[in-house]
């Protein structure tokens, strides 16, 4: 889940896990002694609160989120992540709860999305909802994730996170994916990366444990390593050069081949968008 600025004015919210005091006589003045764990709340961005007056849903800013606020830490350094959920302010203030042991939000989805587009929409426009949504308070997902790749078993899945947002030197957790839920994860220590630097792509091959992984910094290589029973990383073999801007990795199906592209950005290229040229595409031999 990604760290953002909240700026809809409509919200609901639980704090999961709050206490207070209890005993004697409380002195409104002292502490309160509140131990929640989180925030959890939902945003409405389909209207305007004037629409409960004029019908009007008012411009688009944005769409239906949750939001989770960690509250561990010092509070100055709290930050909201959120995660699309289309939800509704148009209903009673009950459209989101939270399991009795923390773990699971459900939101409930009273009217849709407003249509697309910047035309004018009143409340007529907002149909009926029909979904229950999900969503793992657990899993500790950093902001700004930029790859997301299943193993071949569907038993691992593999993230990883541009630094800048992600507040993690190391750019990639491994998550077990058991019973259709995303368990723990960790953050293991990639054998030879430099802390700090992007990890833009990872893949799995598809009959081993091993990723192969995109390295932009001081140039392009694949990295190659094994993921081991405890999720830890082993480097197997040395980088491998590749071609400039790479973006995107692919192992063949056999396992043999990787496929990347090459995208020829950098700061001597005037604009922001070219086409690269042929012969863009690097195939690196992984040895039976």
């Amino acid at each position: 889940m990604r760290s953002v600025v909240l700026p809809f004015a409509l919200t609901l919210a639980f704090a999961v896990q709050a206490t207070a005091q209890s005993g004697a006589p409380t002195d409104r003045h002292s502490a309160f002694d509140f131990q929640g764990r989180y925030i959890v709340s939902v945003q409405d961005a389909d209207m305007l609160a004037s629409a409960y007056v004029n019908g009007q849903l008012g411009p688009k800013e944005g769409r239906d989120t949750i939001a989770i606020i960690d509250l561990d830490g010092d509070p100055r350094d709290w930050t909201a992540s959120e995660s699309f959920a289309s939800n509704s302010v148009a209903s009673p203030p009950s459209i989101v709860d939270i399991t009795p042991d923390g773990r699971f939000a459900v939101v409930s989805e009273t009217m849709t999305e407003r249509p697309a587009g910047n035309a004018a929409h009143t409340f007529a426009d907002l149909s009926s909802g029909n979904r229950l949504q999900l969503f793992d308070l657990a899993s500790g997902t950093p902001a700004r994730p930029d790859a997301v790749r299943f193993s071949s078993n569907g038993q691992l899945l593999a993230v990883t996170f541009h630094p800048a947002g992600a507040g993690t030197e190391t750019p990639l957790q491994i998550y077990r994916f058991e019973n259709d839920r995303v368990g723990q994860s960790t953050s293991p220590d990639i054998p030879g990366w430099p802390l700090g630097e992007r990890l833009i792509d990872v893949d799995w091959h598809p009959i081993d444990p091993v990723l192969a992984m995109i390295d932009t910094s001081g140039g392009a290589q694949v990295h190659f390593v094994q993921v081991n029973d405890d999720l830890s990383l082993s480097s197997m073999g040395n980088p491998v050069d590749i071609d400039r801007a790479p973006y995107r990795i692919e192992f063949t199906p056999n396992g043999r081949h990787v496929v990347i592209n090459a995208l020829y950005w950098g700061p001597d290229i005037a604009g922001t968008w070219i086409e690269a040229p042929v012969g863009s595409v690097v195939t690196v031999r992984l040895n039976a």
